[in-house]
């Protein structure tokens, strides 16, 4: 078998959950996919918020750390 038919670079960009979302965007209507867009729109928010949440956390702990050496 000449391994030119299996394509390699095709193998290395499968991503069967990339595939599967794909698929449902093709499938669907305008208002749907303005509805996907905002869901994550606000997943995306959220997790930039939790990080900067978190960042504050950990510059507040490290300051207290200091204080109590």
């Amino acid at each position: 078998m000449d391994i030119r038919v299996l394509d390699i670079n095709n193998l290395k960009n499968f991503n069967p959950i990339k595939d599967e979302i794909l698929s449902i965007l093709e499938t669907s209507k305008d208002e749907d996919l303005i509805l996907y867009r905002n869901v994550i729109n606000a997943i995306q928010t959220s997790k930039r918020i939790t990080t900067k949440q978190r960042q504050e956390l950990l510059m507040s702990s490290k300051l207290n750390q200091k204080t109590l050496l």
